[in-house]
């Protein structure tokens, strides 16, 4: 689903546009307290109401789903080099991965950055023998990490992104060589692991955290608080590597993230825009994680 402009009234966050994700098949959603999650909603919406100002501002929704990554990240691409800005960025799950990339991309430009995505996918000649993105889901545990961080040292075993775009052959050839790296990387997974996968490793690669801060739009990711039975919305001043693990881990492949002593799923498997509509207008979450 492409990206979803809307003009809310809300000076602190709001989305206006329903997109999402459900969780794959085989799997259920964390069990909600639906009474918890309507006064959770209710707060919001009162405390965006008490700080909502008469002039709209333009905002941009990024909703989960993996499968959306590459068009998100296309149009915010055409946007970048548009010179086409928002004042308000909202993201959940994977839109949140492309959010980041777009605003506060590490040593690229923001159009390189997510165009770059690309890489993260594997070729269709291998993806229809073997349909696992090993390139993203990884194998969990300390040595596993060793691993990747080896790999990750070896200038050889880079990926060239735009070769990889523009070349077939290449492209093979390089998703081959990440086939085989991630077939030999020793694996912690066992009886008492919470998930299949290892958090997201690459955040700190691909993102600048401490850029974040000064970007000019507000930005905000969320993630579903499992303790308290709510969506929790992370701001740009609080937004860490780990706020954003905690905000892609979607059950069953990934385990609960831990954030100061809090557990947490993606945001996007329970409510991907975390919305309310008032009075006409879209309030939506204003809840401050740190």
């Amino acid at each position: 689903m492409l990206p979803s402009v809307c003009r809310p009234r809300s000076r602190i966050d709001m989305e206006g546009c329903m997109a999402g994700t459900s969780p794959a098949a085989g799997m259920s959603a964390p069990r909600i307290d639906r009474g918890a999650f309507r006064r959770n909603r209710q707060h919001k919406s009162a405390v965006n109401a008490e700080q909502a100002e008469t002039a709209s501002r333009t905002a941009i929704v990024l909703g989960g789903g993996a499968p959306n990554m590459a068009l998100m990240a296309g149009a915010l691409a055409a946007f970048s080099e548009r010179g086409i800005t928002f004042d308000v960025v909202s993201t959940s799950g994977a839109g949140a991965l492309a959010g980041l990339l777009w605003l506060a991309p590490k040593g690229a430009a923001p159009a390189d950055a997510l165009r770059a995505v690309t890489t993260m996918s594997v070729a269709d000649s291998i993806y229809r023998w073997f349909p696992v993105n090993y390139k993203v889901f990884n194998k969990p545990g300390p040595v596993a990490d060793l691993w990747r961080a080896a790999v990750a040292a070896n200038p050889f075993l880079r990926t060239d992104a735009r070769l990889y775009e523009t070349a077939a052959p290449y492209a093979i050839w390089s998703d081959l060589q990440a086939f085989v790296l991630a077939a030999l990387t020793p694996s912690g997974l066992g009886a008492g692991s919470l998930g299949l996968c290892a958090p997201p490793p690459f955040a700190e690669a691909i993102i600048d955290f401490d850029r974040l801060k000064a970007i000019a739009p507000y930005f905000y990711m969320n993630a579903y608080n499992i303790d308290a039975q709510r969506i929790d919305d992370f701001s740009k001043e609080v937004i860490t590597a780990d706020h954003f693990r905690a905000a892609l881990a979607f059950p069953f492949i990934y385990g609960p993230y831990t954030l100061d002593g809090t557990r947490y799923y993606e945001g996007a498997v329970v409510d991907c825009l975390d919305h309310v509509r008032q009075g006409g207008g879209v309030w939506s979450g204003a809840h401050r994680g740190s």
